[in-house]
């Protein structure tokens, strides 16, 4: 029978990646269950029904070996950005060149290896971003120019007619920011660096109105920053601002934001500060690899796993199989029943911890274990609801 048992703990002196700065009390759920039905569910003798068609395992696709040359860009540029548009060219746009920022785009297509020019942006820029939309449109925000102040200026690529358009101006003109789109379809502009200085801003553009709109500040002014969009269970839209240059030099601080209120977070720092330059990748698990960039002392070639977290957890406790073939555990969950929204390999391990769950929310757990050559029948299912 499943047990479980609540236990609340005390706030931290030293933030952790797990804990925010804010101080928080910490939710440990304690859900004890065991495991049943192990045996593979193709060719085993279990005699459970099979399993839910999300906790099948997927083959690998094989590798596909291609020449490691293709052409050459029209015009030579840095600083520009690069964007896989929906039909599988590559856009890519601005950036510096030997006369200054530039007005050229092109277009890469990998299967003729082929770069060719298309509409010309309608203000020449460099250090903006460019954001892929839902609607295969390709929003330019910023950037500086070739004379003048920064840029407020956006612009949108249509695929279909290879021309720009212009869209809502940004209320505060920025370079070195950072833009993300959210699963409601808007974009996230943070920080980066004004005409008077570094930033704390944040605006939402609304492809549906062209419009922005003021957000929370962040709790740091910052450029030279990665923005990562994350997954759940932290709540749907929550984006981590990570390191950067601020007003006091090279940032190891980090922040989330939580797109239910518009307010950022303070969420622990780096082990080392990465002013520029350094990479942010959303891991299977929810964590984030943030790996090199350039430090106080220069390029760095530490690397880093974080682990952003909203305070509240749930830890999952199972007994080991007893079959001596079993290679490891995978767990489950979502926010419905039966309904999974991703697997986490845990490997020999038969306990985890869920971090950044929402309050509020009823979340149901499975496990399954796994052995050289396929995945068991999932556990019982057991869920809790977190506050």
């Amino acid at each position: 029978m499943a047990k479980e048992s609540i236990q609340e703990q005390g706030s931290h002196s030293t933030p952790e990646w797990t804990y925010s700065k804010t101080q928080f009390a910490t939710l440990v759920a304690l859900v004890y269950f065991t495991l049943a039905n192990l045996l593979a569910c193709s060719g085993g003798s279990s005699s459970s029904s099979s399993p839910d068609p999300v906790l099948a395992s997927l083959c690998s696709p094989p590798l596909v070996r291609g020449s490691p040359l293709t052409d050459a860009l029209n015009s030579a540029r840095a600083s520009h950005t690069a964007t896989l548009l929906t039909n599988g060219m590559v856009l890519v746009t601005g950036g510096s060149g030997a006369s200054g920022s530039l007005v050229s785009t092109e277009l890469y297509n990998p299967t003729t290896g082929q770069w060719t020019a298309t509409g010309n942006l309608a203000v020449a820029r460099t250090g903006h971003t460019a954001t892929l939309l839902t609607n295969g449109t390709v929003l330019i925000t910023g950037g500086s120019g070739n004379t003048g102040p920064l840029l407020t200026s956006a612009e949108l690529y249509n695929q279909t007619t290879g021309q720009w358009a212009a869209t809502g101006a940004l209320a505060i003109a920025r370079t070195g920011h950072t833009a993300t789109l959210l699963p409601n379809e808007r974009v996230l502009i943070a920080g980066g660096h004004g005409s008077s200085g570094l930033l704390t801003s944040a605006e939402l553009y609304d492809p549906v109105t062209g419009q922005w709109t003021p957000t929370g500040d962040l709790t740091v002014a910052r450029t030279g920053h990665i923005a990562t969009l994350l997954t759940t269970p932290l709540p749907n839209g929550s984006v981590l601002a990570a390191g950067g240059h601020g007003g006091t030099g090279p940032l190891t601080s980090t922040e989330l934001y939580d797109p239910a209120n518009g307010q950022w977070v303070s969420t622990g720092d780096l082990t080392v500060v990465r002013a520029i330059h350094h990479t942010a990748t959303l891991l299977q698990n929810g964590t984030v690899l943030v790996a090199g960039g350039h430090g106080s002392t220069g390029p760095l070639t530490s690397a880093e796993i974080v682990t952003p977290s909203n305070g509240i957890q749930v830890r999952l406790m199972w007994d080991f199989a007893s079959d001596s073939s079993v290679r490891g555990y995978k767990v489950y969950y979502g926010t419905a029943p039966k309904s999974y929204q991703q697997a986490i390999d845990v490997g020999l391990k038969n306990s985890y911890v869920f971090s950044g769950l929402r309050s509020g929310t009823t979340y149901y757990f499975a496990v399954t274990a796994y052995g050289s050559v396929a995945e068991g029948c999932a556990s019982s299912e057991v869920r809790k609801t977190v506050f």
